[in-house]
């Protein structure tokens, strides 16, 4: 079966280079491990700020809460911007498009909202 790319190659490379679609498939495949290892991370880091640190520090009760959801959020807009939308480009972009803008939102007020409780210094 003749190779689809129709790049013209050098006859001694003309066997050992991957074809250009191999080569996205393997860029995309690296794509989704990074990124999801990243958004795993946030996530889990997240939930541990949420759920463990709060009992840990418990003067910073109210910013590990806030924290740990705003690195979730994180987390989650990462998957879905990286990894969902490459994985599945035909998917409705209105839909996703106004989860990501909430997201988003979700993310500043987190971030806004967890430095003023670090800075006032609002406990349990």
């Amino acid at each position: 079966m003749p190779d689809q790319d129709s790049t013209p190659r050098p006859p001694a490379l003309a066997g050992r280079l991957p074809s250009p679609r191999t080569l996205r498939r393997l860029t995309l495949g690296v794509l989704v491990g990074v990124a999801s290892v990243w958004s795993a991370s946030l996530v889990v880091a997240g939930l541990w700020l949420a759920f463990s640190a709060r009992q840990t520090w418990p003067m910073f009760s109210s910013a590990a809460l806030l924290g740990g959801v705003t690195a979730i959020a994180m987390g989650v807009f990462v998957f879905m911007f990286l990894v969902a939308d490459r994985l599945f480009p035909k998917a409705g972009r209105h839909v996703g498009w106004i989860i990501e803008v909430a997201i988003v939102v979700l993310i500043c007020a987190g971030l806004v909202a967890t430095a003023w409780a670090v800075w006032s210094g609002a406990g349990p």
